[in-house]
């Protein structure tokens, strides 16, 4: 049970130095407070990755101790890496419709998107965000949410621009395709653990074994954040097209430049998943 948590802990530390990597070299890319977009509390990472280290330790103790057939063990990994993107796009968005004390239904804005034909759930997040999200697959769960701070802030019709290219985002089916997607790499992710597990035997509890398991972490993280960050980044050129028809390309722009001035400067920069604010103008000016 020691040697499995060690693995999972290594495992997790090849994952999490993806994800920092990626976070420091956007950070220097478009001169940002690199520590500010890491925006990861010391105490939050450590005990995330023991949480994950512990439910990686049981699945492996499980495994190896009660699933004695290749075609369950099989069986048993799909379901369980399964659960990462359907947690994210599937059984997470529900919360936002059910829990009032964070969120709350704001029936004005749903009614005005659903006379240009969008029935969607709008709901305002409680607190100091200035940002506006779509999330949900299933139909009845796709919802926007919109920061209260960013609805108090814009105006009227620069909240009504951005709200469209959340619409843009739910319309297209964007959620589903990176809810696909997610799986698909969970799925690689799998295969790249298999492979390791049959070409690399030989290194099994020798000094090479915790080298190989990081390597494979950082695979996995490259899987779950590099090319996933880079398909959310064209995504978002067809929200922001979607959006423009509707409202027109001038009354876009200026949302969005209305929305950096809030963000303080947020947009203008862009990162990983999302284009810069000059590249977004020049797109919808297409």
């Amino acid at each position: 049970m020691i040697n499995y948590f060690f693995s999972s802990i290594v495992l997790i530390a090849g994952i999490n130095f993806v994800r920092i990597t990626l976070v420091v070299l956007a950070s220097l890319y478009y001169k940002e407070n690199i520590k500010r977009n890491i925006e990861l509390k010391p105490k939050f990472l450590v005990l995330e990755s023991l949480v994950l280290a512990l439910l990686i330790t049981f699945s492996f103790w499980l495994i190896d101790t009660y699933l004695d057939s290749s075609y369950t063990i099989l069986l048993f990994s799909l379901f369980l890496i399964s659960l990462i993107p359907s947690y994210d796009f599937i059984i997470s968005p529900i919360k936002y419709i059910f829990s009032k004390k964070e969120y709350s239904k704001n029936q004005e804005l749903e009614g005005i998107i659903k006379e240009k034909g969008f029935d969607y759930n709008v709901i305002i997040i409680k607190g100091n965000i200035v940002n506006a999200y779509a999330t949900g697959v299933l139909p009845f769960s796709k919802t926007i949410l919109i920061g209260e701070n960013l609805k108090n802030k814009m105006t009227e019709e620069g909240l009504l621009s951005i709200i469209y290219h959340e619409v843009g985002h739910l319309k297209l089916n964007h959620l589903a395709k990176l809810y696909f997607v997610n799986t698909f790499l969970s799925l690689a992710s799998l295969i790249a653990f298999f492979l390791r597990q049959y070409y690399l035997k030989g290194v099994e509890s020798s000094i090479y074994e915790p080298l190989t398991i990081f390597v494979l972490g950082v695979i996995i993280g490259l899987f779950f954040w590099y090319i996933p960050g880079k398909i959310q980044y064209k995504l978002e050129f067809e929200a922001d097209s979607f959006a423009s028809k509707i409202v027109g390309v001038k009354k876009f722009e200026k949302a969005l430049l209305e929305l950096d001035a809030i963000s303080d400067g947020d947009v203008a920069k862009g990162g990983i998943t999302h284009p810069s604010l000059l590249k977004r103008i020049e797109n919808i000016k297409k």
